[in-house]
């Protein structure tokens, strides 16, 4: 264990079991940290692939936060960030703030921070809005609840339904579904977009597919990988990764047959998964941030997340100042103003999925080449 002014670093498997029992029961303790990737277990599954995990315990006065986090060089990184919608302290209800917390602590780059109304200010720091299905009321008052605020949606969804069975045979939803060859299938679906679209192709990452892999096979009550699929007669046509555990389940990795693309097959997974939920004594389904009309109209309940670098001390007045000219730059006109921007994502996205320096000069020298230099998953 390290020990510096205000926090304490150690280990995943070396945190005190009485640590380990306070973090869990702080979890239960608020809704707002009740997530599987917020869960002491997912960053088991981190650490099992990766060797730069570590838990920063926080102190503020008598209280205590703790917080997964990757080391860098450069500071800290959330635990998992772009591969985790659900990033924040785990602390006390009615204890002091984050930023408060992590006053002491290296610049931490967050990607789906889920803090405090306070949020953290003074870092190069963008808010975006998510979305989440909040079942706790019932599936029938949810679906109330959309006819009068969606009303258009639902219908458009039971057209497709229709349309999808009389053409293509008997549409059913399979959750969890243990079959490997749907999961190798989703994934070169997700591949070939990433490749068609021109972004970097996160499934190529040698540690990511170690990590996908260890997810399910963890059979961990708060954090476990669980594959849903939608089948029209015998023909898989969508499918989705997420993470189940402690009541929630959150979306994370998504894909379906492009030849079924006219029946918006991915929202009738959706639907169909939150039909299941309430029977499997899930009360909530996350969506996370981003783009897509279909969280607007399936979402009952918004939140707000932060993203971006948040250095309370200045510890890393160059990175900082990098970010802040990118976020100011995106509001300007000239030409080429985005491009700042959209290299520092770019990069995020690599060395989120790149724990090694090698892996990092290979992601960018491929992004440097266009989207036909990406290469195929490696086997």
């Amino acid at each position: 264990m390290t020990t510096r002014q205000g926090f304490d670093l150690c280990g995943v498997r070396e945190l005190r079991v009485e640590d380990a029992r306070r973090w869990r029961d702080l979890q239960l303790a608020d809704t707002r940290l009740r997530a599987p990737t917020m869960s002491l277990a997912y960053l088991q599954i981190l650490d099992a692939t990766r060797p730069d995990v570590r838990i920063a315990r926080l102190s503020q006065g008598a209280d205590d936060a703790f917080l997964g986090v990757h080391i860098r060089n450069c500071g800290w990184t959330a635990a998992g960030l772009l591969f985790n919608d659900w990033q924040g302290l785990i602390r006390p209800q009615g204890s002091a703030s984050d930023a408060a917390f992590l006053a002491g602590a290296p610049a931490l780059t967050v990607g789906s921070w889920r803090g405090d109304a306070e949020g953290l200010p003074g870092g190069a720091v963008d808010a975006a809005t998510g979305y989440a299905v909040e079942l706790s009321s019932g599936l029938d008052a949810y679906l109330e609840d959309r006819r009068v605020h969606a009303p258009d949606h639902l219908k458009k969804i039971r057209r497709r339904l229709r349309a999808l069975e009389a053409e293509h045979g008997p549409v059913h939803v399979c959750w969890p579904d243990p079959s490997r060859a749907a999961r190798e299938q989703l994934l070169a679906w997700k591949s070939a977009q990433f490749r068609r679209t021109g972004r970097h192709d996160i499934l190529t990452s040698r540690w990511l597919q170690a990590f996908i892999a260890a997810a399910f096979d963890s059979d961990h009550p708060d954090c476990r990988a669980e594959l849903a699929t939608l089948h029209a007669g015998d023909t898989l046509v969508a499918a989705e990764i997420g993470f189940t555990g402690l009541g929630v389940n959150q979306s994370w990795l998504a894909a379906y047959d492009p030849g079924f693309a006219r029946y918006g097959p991915g929202t009738l997974l959706l639907h169909l998964i939150l039909q299941e939920a309430p029977a499997r004594a899930i009360h909530r389904v996350d969506l996370g941030a981003g783009h897509g009309d279909y969280k607007h109209y399936f979402g009952n309940e918004t939140y707000t997340v932060l993203s971006g670098r948040y250095a309370p001390a200045e510890t890393d007045v160059g990175e900082a100042a990098l970010h802040r000219f990118a976020r100011w730059a995106e509001h300007q006109s000239f030409p080429g103003a985005r491009l700042p921007g959209k290299a520092l994502r770019r990069y995020a996205m690599i060395a989120a999925c790149e724990p090694t320096l090698a892996g990092r000069a290979k992601g960018v020298l491929s992004a440097l080449q266009g989207p036909r230099a990406q290469a195929a998953p490696a086997t």
